[in-house]
């Protein structure tokens, strides 16, 4: 399986997921976002909507895999 990059966002690269299948880019969602913001002028809305049309829709052998930040104190643990 070919490891696919995502145009533009070298700097939010933040690892590779190994398997058996193969490798896979990881890339940091908040630097992405920042990215999109500071290079293409996009507001913090626009930003994460084009991410997610336009990345994290896609599936495919290969597709680069997006992280998101994780702050456990906003997470509701009451209802899970």
């Amino acid at each position: 399986m070919k490891a696919y990059k995502i145009d533009g966002h070298d700097d939010a690269i933040i690892g590779v997921w190994e398997s058996a299948e193969g490798s896979r880019l990881v890339y940091d969602h908040s630097r992405m976002v920042m990215t999109l913001m500071q290079r293409d002028d996009l507001s913090y809305d626009e930003a994460v909507d084009h991410i997610s049309f336009n990345v994290l829709a896609n599936d495919f052998d290969g597709c680069p895999i997006v992280i998101f930040d994780y702050d456990p104190d906003s997470y509701d643990w009451a209802n899970e």
